[in-house]
């Protein structure tokens, strides 16, 4: 009897010997291998115990944000058929819109030229709001 096994076992454990039989020259072809990766992973062992405490304290932020997520759920589904809806008028707008790019482009030089002008009027123009708008009676009779 092998050690640790008890005789009710012992049909179970011969049955499984021809599996093991098969299965250990490709566990020594193996063997190396891992005897070669042992080091890394052992050097490696430091490193992710020294990133866990990170990992559970965005764990715990994850965790802590579950409920917020799961009540908004609900408004968001709620609002993607607004949003499917809509996507063909705003995929139909797209080539309009490309299309007015290029003289918004030439435009854009123009309209940046004229800011400091408009900026210099606006104290002139803030003045002679109170003015007109004493006037506007007046007009409109």
């Amino acid at each position: 009897v092998a050690i640790g096994v008890r005789p009710t076992q012992l049909p179970l454990v011969s049955a499984q010997l021809p599996l093991v039989s098969t299965q250990l020259p490709l566990v020594s072809t193996q063997l190396p291998l891992v005897s070669t990766q042992l080091p890394l992973v052992s050097a490696q062992l430091p490193l992710v115990s020294a990133q866990l405490p990170l990992v559970s304290a965005q764990l715990r932020l994850v965790s802590a944000q579950l409920p917020l997520v799961s009540t908004r759920l609900p408004l968001v589904s709620a609002r993607l058929p607004l949003v499917s809806a809509r996507l063909p008028l705003v995929s139909a707008q797209l080539p309009l819109v490309s299309a007015r790019l290029p003289l918004v482009s030439t435009q854009l030089p123009l309209v940046s030229a004229r800011l400091p002008l408009v900026s210099a009027r606006l104290p002139l123009v803030s003045t002679r709001l109170p003015l007109v708008s004493a006037r506007l009676p007046l007009v409109s009779t």
